[in-house]
């Protein structure tokens, strides 16, 4: 088994810490994982994307299909959509799609309820954490060590409310040896 997953937007977006979370949660999980990050601007605005491939066998490059895509940004759903395999899920804000094949969630409510609008990102990394399986508790523990305060409380709401959005769709086979470290 190997999943690949696409964390696209404008430079600004958080796309390194959501890619940050959710590799470090794969990982928690005992799953091996592979990243390419690709910077197209440094400045804020520009479009930005992250790959993560995750196996649980080692990884050595990465793969231009996806089963998932995180589109933060209409560039991200222009560019890479295509690149989704048959039966892969493109996760975005209602605002940015009406395209009833992509799925497409109130983000930025969300965050608003969460009190913090920087917080959208988590909850659709909540949606995808749902789609592979992946415990929440695991990123539970990974918020924990990344964030304080207020600040932890909206991400741990954001992204248990993604999480809880969605059903299922990957199966992967988790090690029953989950590692706390990393």
């Amino acid at each position: 088994m190997d999943y690949n997953v696409l964390i696209g937007g404008a430079a600004g977006q958080g796309i390194d810490t959501l890619s940050h979370i959710f590799e470090k949660t794969l990982k928690r999980c005992g799953l091996y994982v592979f990243s390419m990050k690709d910077y197209m601007s440094r400045v804020r605005g520009g479009h930005n994307f992250i790959q993560v491939r995750f196996s649980d066998k080692p990884l050595y490059s990465h793969d231009e299909k996806f089963d998932a895509i995180i589109a933060l940004d209409s560039d991200t759903i222009n560019l890479h959509a295509k690149s989704l395999k048959a039966g892969g899920k493109l996760i975005l804000d209602r605002s940015l799609s009406d395209n009833d094949a992509y799925m497409s969630f109130d983000f930025k409510e969300i965050a608003k309820e969460c009190g913090n609008p920087r917080v959208a990102g988590t909850a659709a990394v909540g949606v995808l954490l749902k789609l592979f399986d992946i415990p929440l508790d695991i990123s539970h523990t990974v918020l924990n060590d990344e964030f304080k305060g207020d600040v932890l409380n909206a991400n741990l709401k954001a992204i248990d409310t993604g999480y809880n959005m969605v059903k299922q769709v990957f199966n992967v086979p988790l090690e029953k040896r989950m590692t706390t470290s990393t």
